[in-house]
């Protein structure tokens, strides 16, 4: 059973935005037999734990990370450059259309890591087919 992390925007994230992932981490569910893991929910768990969950335990034992980067956060460019540059983890970078994104994020995905992916979606269902090839099905 395949172990997907789903990592976004939390500390400055609205409750849309967080509704808006959970409805991704359902989707995913429903449609795929894996393990989701988890970070630690908005204004819970100390920074030590945060830090532990998310690096140590989500993003080291997940196959694959899914990572909304529609809106900025420096802890979700960390997760990222860990699963990517240290683990060697497949990551699909995914961005609502017309948002905002770095170029570096965007530049992330190229030849050097052939594991790493970035694409735009208009709703979440289209993120479905891209989290099937990442995870080779």
């Amino acid at each position: 059973m395949k172990k997907i992390y789903v990592g976004c925007s939390i500390a400055h994230a609205s409750d849309e935005y967080l509704a808006e992932i959970a409805e991704l981490k359902n989707l995913i569910k429903n449609e795929f037999d894996c393990e989701l893991m988890e970070f630690i929910p908005k204004g819970e768990g100390t920074v030590q734990e945060v830090y532990l969950n998310d690096i140590h335990n989500a993003v080291f034992n997940c196959d694959v990370m899914v990572a909304e980067v529609s809106y900025p956060s420096l802890g979700l460019g960390w997760e990222m450059a860990t699963a990517v540059e240290k683990f060697k983890k497949s990551v699909l970078m995914c961005a609502k259309e017309g948002t905002n994104v770095s170029k570096l994020i965007q530049g992330a995905a190229n030849s050097k890591n052939s594991n790493c992916t970035f694409v735009r979606y208009e709703k979440m269902t289209d993120l479905i087919p891209h989290i099937k090839k990442i995870l080779e099905i």
